[in-house]
């Protein structure tokens, strides 16, 4: 989905029209149109403020996937065989996070050693560990985006307080 589709959906989904949205980020009603339709590309800051205003995580996940190129935010699942009703999107969260566990059960001896020891069978036994790493990652960030929508919080707020939270345990400056 395009940011501008994005945009648009999340508009929609929030019953705003489109010179509210245009107040939020400093443009025109044609220039929210035009970005709607994908006749003009919106500053991605400015989108993205939009976003974080609205506390909108399916909008400022489209933001940051066009930026890093889908690699360290993965775009939002919109396809047919998506289900993204509350429960269905809380019980493949449990499911994708066990099958990462169990999937780094097996390497857990082997990441004991230094990596310069692993074989290649191991080397490609780990990549499947990420592979599920990655998997758990995308199902926890559908179910931050459908439970801060479906409970009326500010996902923004949320990974805000996350930010300072990692701060006061040392993790981060």
């Amino acid at each position: 989905m395009s940011i501008g589709a994005c945009l648009k959906e999340t508009r929609e989904r929030r019953e705003l029209h489109q010179y509210q949205v245009g107040g939020l980020a400093g443009y025109s009603v044609q220039m929210i149109s035009a970005i709607e339709r994908g006749d003009r590309q919106g500053d991605v800051q400015v989108i993205a403020g939009v976003a974080r205003k609205l506390g909108d995580g399916t909008l400022l996940a489209e933001v940051a996937s066009e930026v890093t190129g889908d690699v360290f935010v993965q775009p939002p699942l919109n396809g047919p065989a998506v289900d993204l009703h509350h429960c269905a999107v809380l019980t493949k969260a449990i499911e994708e996070a066990q099958e990462f566990i169990a999937a780094a059960e097996t390497i857990r001896r082997m990441a004991t050693r230094p990596t310069s020891t692993w074989t290649p069978d191991e080397i490609e036994l780990a990549a499947t560990v990420i592979q599920q790493a990655i998997d758990m990652e995308g199902a926890a960030e559908v179910f931050a985006t459908v439970f801060a929508e479906c409970t009326n919080k500010s996902l923004t707020a949320l990974y805000r307080e996350h930010q300072e939270k990692l701060k006061m345990r040392g993790y981060r400056r």
